[in-house]
């Protein structure tokens, strides 16, 4: 402060304003970053699953009866075929005009694979002598194979017990049959498929909702 009674001029002293608080420009950029991560994940999981559609999982729709009471028409399922070798018992889906004359996928259920050997007779189907579906019903009266086809791609014997039916899986072959085995185009009728012509094997069943679930 000056001195008045030396004539000084008074000018009183200012406290210099406080700096303005960054609280907009913080909240931009907190709004900015949280923005961008929601972003960057929505990008990573649709990566992910564009790269599972294309390469992991396929979708399919069970066509026909030939896989009833497992599968019923137009149920709809998930196939896979990431590092896939066919085992007996696994319901696959594959695509061969070749072996079976047909342009659209079947589904089936492998019942053998290579270097075994399959036999339907009176008893039933059996696969390297073990019997996996018994009934003399998969031959008819003439001792044909029973079913809507009566052409056959399994050679036909005869021995003490009777007519029966023989098929051998050759190398990377795998012989297939639909559960509702009477009413089934399958290699009883086309013989063996080759395993190049899996599109993957089952393993959900996602419609409808009530029956959601893997398979057996």
């Amino acid at each position: 402060m000056s001195d008045l009674s030396n004539g000084d001029t008074f000018f009183p002293e200012e406290t210099p304003p406080e700096p303005a608080k960054q609280v907009a420009p913080d909240r931009r950029r907190l709004i900015a970053g949280t923005l961008f991560e929601y972003v960057e994940l929505i990008v990573i999981t649709v990566c992910v699953l564009l790269f599972a559609a294309l390469f992991l999982f396929r979708h399919t729709v069970v066509d026909g009866s030939s896989m009833e009471p497992t599968l019923k028409n137009s149920e709809h399922l998930i196939i896979s075929d990431l590092f896939y070798k066919p085992q007996v018992g696994d319901i696959v889906v594959f695509e061969s005009a070749v072996e079976t004359g047909l342009d659209e996928p079947l589904i089936k259920r492998v019942i053998a694979v290579e270097g075994q050997t399959v036999r339907i007779d009176q008893s039933g189907v059996s696969v390297d002598g073990k019997i996996i579906a018994a009934g003399a019903d998969y031959l008819d009266y003439n001792n044909r194979l029973y079913g809507r086809y009566a052409v056959s791609d399994m050679p036909l014997y005869s021995d003490e017990e009777g007519i029966y039916y023989l098929y051998s899986v050759g190398e990377g072959e795998c012989f297939v049959m639909g559960d509702n085995r009477f009413n089934s185009h399958d290699s009883r009728v086309f013989g063996a498929i080759s395993e190049d012509c899996i599109l993957g094997r089952a393993v959900l069943r996602i419609l409808p909702l009530d029956k959601f679930g893997g398979l057996d």
